[in-house]
C-alpha cells in the first residue's frame, strides 16, 4: 500500500501539470491571437471572416468580400492589421465569395486566367489591362478592375450587387 501511493502522488501531478499547460497554452491562442485577429477583421470594412485556422508555422484565414471599392488597399489593410500577431508564422489569405458562386462569372474567370497567368510569365504586364477590359465586355460584368504594386496582381470581378469574386495573383508563382 505505501508503495501505490507515490506512483497516484506522480501520475496526479502530472494529470494537472498537462491540463495547466495545455489550458494556458490554449487560452493564450484565443486571447492573445484569435480573438485579437478576428476584432482587427472586424474593424475592416467590407470583410466577414469565414475561418480562421492558427497552426504553428502559418495562420490560414477565409475570408469574403463585400462591396469594396479598392481590392488592393483593403488586402493592404488586412496584412497591416494582421502583421502584429504573425511572428514568424506565414499568413495565407484565402478569399470566398458570398453566396453561391455566380456560373458566368466564373466561367469568364476560367477563360482569362490562362491569358492573365501567360502575361505575368512572359512579363508583359500590358496584356493584363486589355484582357481585364475585353473579359468585361464580353461577359457583360458590373464591373471588372485591376491593380499591381511591387509584389503581386489584384483582379477584380464583379457580377450583379451581391455576387462578385476577388483576386490576388503573386507573380513569383510564374517567375
Amino acid at each position: 500500500m505505501i508503495k501505490k501511493k507515490p506512483w497516484i502522488v506522480t501520475i496526479t501531478i502530472l494529470v494537472l501539470s498537462l491540463v495547466v499547460l495545455f489550458g494556458g497554452w490554449f487560452t493564450y491562442q484565443t486571447v492573445q491571437i484569435k480573438k485579437p485577429i478576428e476584432n482587427a477583421l472586424a474593424s475592416i470594412e467590407g470583410i466577414i471572416l469565414y475561418d480562421l485556422k492558427i497552426d504553428r508555422d502559418q495562420i490560414n484565414v477565409s475570408i469574403s468580400i463585400q462591396k469594396i471599392d479598392n481590392f488592393q488597399l483593403t488586402y493592404h489593410q488586412i496584412q497591416d492589421k494582421l502583421q502584429p500577431y504573425l511572428g514568424k508564422r506565414q499568413l495565407n489569405l484565402d478569399f470566398k465569395s458570398k453566396g453561391i458562386e455566380d456560373e458566368k462569372l466564373m466561367k469568364a474567370w476560367s477563360e482569362s486566367y490562362f491569358y492573365i497567368a501567360q502575361a505575368i510569365d512572359q512579363h508583359q504586364y500590358s496584356l493584363i489591362p486589355k484582357t481585364i477590359n475585353a473579359l468585361k465586355n464580353e461577359y457583360q460584368l458590373d464591373k471588372a478592375n485591376y491593380s499591381m504594386d511591387e509584389n503581386q496582381i489584384y483582379i477584380d470581378l464583379h457580377q450583379k450587387i451581391l455576387l462578385y469574386i476577388s483576386f490576388c495573383l503573386e507573380r513569383i508563382i510564374w517567375r
